[in-house]
């Protein structure tokens, strides 16, 4: 459901306690970070804002598709990692969020080919139980019979889905509630298995 951090400056201008962020991922404390660091710096400049309003935006604000929690019972998260270092980032903030872990792990895995998609397999991969290869509406998507075949993959339980809201009714369908979900690999993916997870009355119009 989020996170709080402690965020001190190193010339002592600044100093915060469990400010509340409501992002998953220490990469989104470093962009907190960055954003306190900019906000102190256009206040030197006659720009007026109170604590208060940065601990409330903190906690509230929402960034879709960014580890983003769509289900807990059994935990799914979607994610627009489309890079080697997104997904490295996704992988640490699941380990964090369960340190105990899960029972078992689905991958619904779509990317772009123009992509590093050796890449994204490599750091993503190890962390499915099985792999549901996919692709996004999007003309640039790869094709997933030809991520079956990559090398990254072999020996993996793989499975091709030519549909994104199909994959994700696969994997729900045979999850445990202990299970895991991760939805990866591209925003247009993430943005179809999203729709897809909403309920009929959250979802925006087509």
């Amino acid at each position: 459901s989020g996170q709080d951090f402690d965020l001190r400056s190193r010339w002592g201008s600044y100093d915060y306690t469990k400010l509340e962020l409501a992002l998953l991922g220490v990469h989104q404390t470093s962009n907190a970070t960055v954003a306190v660091t900019a906000l102190e710096a256009v206040r030197s400049r006659g720009l007026l804002w109170d604590e208060e309003a940065l601990r409330a935006g903190f906690a509230s604000v929402r960034w879709p598709a960014r580890v983003e929690v769509m289900g807990t019972t059994p935990l799914i998260v979607v994610d627009g990692a489309h890079t080697p270092a997104s997904a490295s980032a996704l992988v640490e903030a699941l380990r964090r969020a369960a340190p105990d872990g899960w029972a078992r792990a689905t991958l619904i895995l779509g990317v772009s080919s123009d992509k590093d998609i050796g890449g994204l397999l490599e750091r993503l991969a190890p962390v499915a139980d099985r792999l549901l290869l996919t692709r996004s509406r999007h003309p640039r998507a790869a094709d997933p019979e030809a991520l079956a075949a990559h090398p990254a993959l072999q020996g993996r339980e793989v499975r091709v889905v030519p549909e994104v809201a199909e994959a994700v009714r696969l994997a729900r369908a045979s999850a445990a509630p202990d299970d895991l979900i991760v939805v990866a690999g591209s925003l247009f993916v993430a943005a179809e298995a999203r729709y897809a997870l909403l309920p009929a009355s959250e979802r925006p119009l087509d």
